[in-house]
């Protein structure tokens, strides 16, 4: 629990960092509230699935569903860097 407290708090202000410099300075407030809206909904509907994921197929089935779509949005990001 240490770690991942770590971890996000680490990552939590790189990311609105980014979000800040990307948005334009009349929309800044609409998109980090947007941003922090989306994040709450997709951790919403995350974790009861993967809770599912875990009582249903074993605890590791949530791990493996987590890391194939990381690989995934990684694959996409090379694809589209390449462009």
């Amino acid at each position: 629990m240490l770690i991942y407290g770590v971890y996000s708090a680490m990552n939590e202000g790189i990311s609105k960092a980014w979000l800040s410099h990307s948005i334009p300075s009349h929309l800044r407030a609409t998109g980090l509230g947007l941003f922090q809206m989306l994040t709450t909904l997709s951790l919403l509907v995350a974790s009861p699935l993967a809770g599912a994921l875990w009582t249903m197929l074993g605890a590791s089935m949530p791990f493996f569903v987590t890391a194939a779509a990381a690989l995934i949005v990684a694959m996409y990001f090379l694809l589209l860097k390449e462009k």
